[in-house]
């Protein structure tokens, strides 16, 4: 299911104006979502809200259900657990450290079928840690391999073609205006590149080894002809900006250093910072606006999770309620309701007697020792 294929190894016709393509996967005939087997069994774990975040991300990315994205998660992990815990287990494990991973507050329970349980609980074992830090580590290295490219496969899911969904991209956001500010960004974007090359030319010792991967990968890439100069040689200049790029925390701190009057301005320079020469304007700033809107999205659907009360959150979404506040899975529970309006919250109902009149009387000792 993995791949040694990075990020810019791309042949895709769209690779020169659209980098930053949507990772989906047709997840229809996936094993777990053609499984009929009742969700008898459940994990749980804790998940800080990044983690929140990137479950909500795979679930965007394989089209379906939260719970079968997750479920997912765990199927494809045990089949590749090893290289899964050498990649990600230290942001999986209780108590990390690594930024975005600390901090773990909200408690989630996946129900799922007992075979599934089974297996995961197994891998864990085999790898000596919780099925808790199991469960993070499916979800932590799922979500990374997919943004970063790493997993380009899953078991009988086909990934969306790039250029299917940049050309889809374009159709919708094409013939938007670019921003006056386009050349003042660019200028810093230049003396950006300059900067980081300044800080990697600090790095002797090791930049000789970081110089020839780095113009590995570029040629690699795609990128390499469009950065060459007329003898057909990659500027070292260029590729210690590259080397600098590739870690984020340089990428926020320079664009925390921008002098840009708004939020716009700042993405268009991280777009470039990121792009090919050839890109347009055009194509630049409404790559910008996309990012924006998606990442405001995402803090937006974040905040209500973290924030909103129990009322708030069933009114909202019935079936994230379920899976974030209670231990009961909204899809394999024997629910005592009646009809749909019977499912929804009535008027004044605590989440709690909503809760306790859903439930079968067997499962009330439950639901009162979870609470």
């Amino acid at each position: 299911m993995s791949s040694n294929k990075n990020r810019f190894n791309t042949s895709t016709k769209t690779k020169d104006w659209f980098p930053f393509a949507k990772y989906l996967f047709i997840t229809e005939q996936h094993p777990i979502r053609q499984a009929e087997e009742k969700c008898s069994s459940s994990i749980e774990a804790l998940f800080s809200q990044q983690e929140l975040e990137q479950i909500n991300g795979i679930t965007n990315s394989l089209q379906c259900e939260t719970r079968d994205a997750v479920r997912i998660a765990l199927f494809e992990v045990v089949k590749d657990a090893k290289a899964a815990y050498e990649k990600s287990y230290e942001k999986a494990k209780s108590g990390s450290k690594i930024k975005g991973h600390e901090g773990r507050k909200t408690k989630m329970r996946l129900n799922l079928p007992k075979v599934e349980r089974d297996a995961a609980a197994a891998a864990a074992t085999d790898l000596n840690i919780t099925s808790k830090e199991f469960l993070r580590l499916a979800v932590i290295w799922l979500a990374d391999g997919i943004k970063e490219e790493t997993i380009i496969r899953l078991t009988k899911s086909t990934r969306i073609n790039k250029d299917d969904v940049a050309m889809s991209w374009s159709r919708n956001n094409k013939g938007k205006p670019p921003s006056e500010s386009t050349a003042k960004l660019k200028a810093a974007r230049d003396k950006a590149y300059n900067d980081a090359a300044k800080r990697g030319q600090e790095r002797d010792e090791e930049l000789y080894v970081e110089r020839g991967r780095m113009m590995e990968r570029l040629n690699n890439s795609g990128l390499g002809r469009s950065l060459q100069d007329e003898n057909g040689n990659i500027g070292l200049n260029i590729v210690d900006a590259h080397i600098a790029i590739e870690g984020q925390e340089w990428l926020d701190e320079t664009v925390n250093q921008l002098e840009a009057k708004n939020e716009l301005e700042r993405e268009i320079f991280r777009v470039m910072l990121q792009s090919t020469p050839e890109m347009s304007d055009e194509d630049i700033e409404t790559i910008a606006q996309g990012n924006i809107i998606e990442r405001q999205e995402q803090q937006r659907w974040t905040e209500f999770c973290n924030e909103s009360t129990d009322e708030e959150l069933l009114d909202a979404d019935k079936s994230l309620f379920w899976m974030l506040r209670t231990p009961f899975s909204y899809y394999s529970t024997d629910f005592t309701w009646q009809n749909d309006d019977d499912a929804k919250r009535r008027e004044n109902e605590t989440a709690d007697d909503y809760v306790l009149r859903s439930l079968p009387e067997e499962l009330h000792s439950e639901w009162n020792a979870w609470g």
